[in-house]
């Protein structure tokens, strides 16, 4: 996967980006601001067969917003959902989405830091939010360690960013 693959571009709003990875993932997204709290998750993707639903930490900053949403985005652009084990949904979440009822469905909240998923979602919502604030015509360099890691140029390479170095 490469993020030039979505159509992603500078300048490109949080709807754009939504509508453009609903379309490559041929899967609505469906946005839902909620009171999580403080202490708790910040956002949840929580995906069914047919819709990933974003719920986000409403009473937080535009900024603090986009890059949970973003960060959501990123387990949808990665996939991270097929891989998460099905949980049954809570009382909370399912009132949430009364039209689910009490099914199953795959549901990702952060609950480690470290874990490569949520590194992965981490790095790509902080390009994305670059990329939406056009932050990303600016030109990067890296440490000679960094560049000759592996792991870091597969990251760029899915990024489509790759031939900046």
């Amino acid at each position: 996967m490469r993020l030039d693959e979505y159509g992603i571009r500078i300048g490109d709003s949080l709807t754009d980006v939504q509508a453009k990875i609903a379309t490559a993932v041929s899967r609505e997204i469906q946005l839902i601001p909620f009171p999580l709290g403080s202490g708790t998750v910040h956002g949840l993707l929580l995906s069914t067969d047919l819709v990933d639903y974003v719920v986000f930490e409403e009473n937080t900053t535009e900024l603090h917003r986009a890059h949970i949403i973003l960060h959501e985005f990123a387990h949808i652009i990665f996939g991270h959902y097929q891989t998460s084990d099905s949980r049954s949904l809570t009382d909370e979440i399912a009132s949430l989405l009364p039209e689910l009822g009490a099914g199953r469905a795959a549901l990702l909240g952060r609950d480690v830091y470290d874990s490569p998923q949520e590194i992965e979602a981490e790095l790509m919502a902080t390009i994305l939010g670059d990329i939406l604030n056009n932050a990303a015509t600016q030109e990067y360099s890296l440490q000679p360690a960094v560049a000759d890691d592996e792991r870091v140029n597969r990251i760029l390479q899915t990024f489509g960013i790759h031939e900046r170095f």
